[in-house]
């Protein structure tokens, strides 16, 4: 499926970073994207969080949801875990942190397993995912360059050869 709306190059942009690559997210939502596969919860409660997504964590914020709505910590202790699932890696934070995550969600009615399920789901958003707006910020320029190659390629090109980006050989 090609991208239909400006959600959908935003949830492109996010996809293929670091975090959702390495964490196996990238074939699980192309296959629900593309109807293949049935969009599922691992738990029920994280349907509103993860819906607009196809049921994939992509998303710090999504990470922060989970922690403050499914595993019932404060805001301020969800970004926490949120920092720490994202970079940080330490094993000793990591496994406090599991635990305060598991008690949390149990606290709010969630059984054990479904709590250690998520748990270990998101404990595998590693290493540098977007944030919604990071992600937003650099679909616009996406879009922005998909028009103007479009409608104006001479202009483009001569902008793009003039620019230089180092990545690219002219």
């Amino acid at each position: 499926h090609q991208p239909e709306s400006f959600d959908d190059l935003v949830t492109e942009v996010a996809l293929f970073r670091p975090g959702p690559l390495q964490g196996g997210m990238v074939h699980p939502y192309i296959a629900r994207r593309k109807g293949q596969k049935p969009v599922t919860y691992l738990h029920p409660d994280l349907e509103p969080i993860l819906r607009d997504t196809l049921g994939i964590v992509l998303f710090q914020e999504q990470v922060l949801e989970i922690a403050h709505r499914f595993a019932g910590m404060p805001l301020d202790e969800a970004d926490d875990f949120r920092a720490l699932v994202s970079k940080n890696r330490d094993r000793v934070l990591m496994e406090a942190m599991r635990e305060r995550f598991i008690q949390g969600a149990m606290v709010r009615g969630v059984d054990r397993t479904s709590a250690e399920q998520v748990y270990e789901k998101v404990s595998h958003f590693v290493g540098y995912g977007f944030c919604r707006s990071h992600a937003a910020a650099f679909a616009k320029i996406v879009y922005q360059s998909a028009w103007l190659k479009t409608h104006h390629p001479a202009a483009y090109m001569a902008a793009f050869m003039q620019h230089r980006p180092g990545m690219y050989n002219l």
